[in-house]
């Protein structure tokens, strides 16, 4: 029995709410161990974007960079989601 492959998703987020880089189109990298989803994937953003550094781990309780905070049921929506609240400015309205 061999070792399970690891995933990795590219990501595009198109977000009019993100400060600073409105209407712009950001990519990213969620890397999927193979124990997932009993280990965290890990998340890097491709882009410059204004809230991550671009090709580096980022910090986040749904990343492998906090595997001790991490929720086996988490899916691959859920950090989705997750990341992108990160992204939002929140009290900034389009009009």
């Amino acid at each position: 029995m061999g070792e399970r492959p690891v995933h990795i998703r590219q990501v595009g987020c198109f977000n009019n709410l993100i400060c600073g880089f409105l209407g712009g189109f950001y990519y990213g990298k969620i890397k999927f161990p193979p124990e997932y989803p009993y280990k965290p994937p890990g998340i890097s953003m491709t882009t410059p974007n204004g809230r991550f550094m671009t090709q580096k781990k980022i910090c986040l309780s749904m990343s492998d960079f906090h595997p001790e905070s991490w929720n086996p049921m988490w899916s691959a929506s859920s950090i989705l989601t997750g990341l992108l609240s990160f992204m939002v400015c929140y009290g900034f309205f389009i009009f």
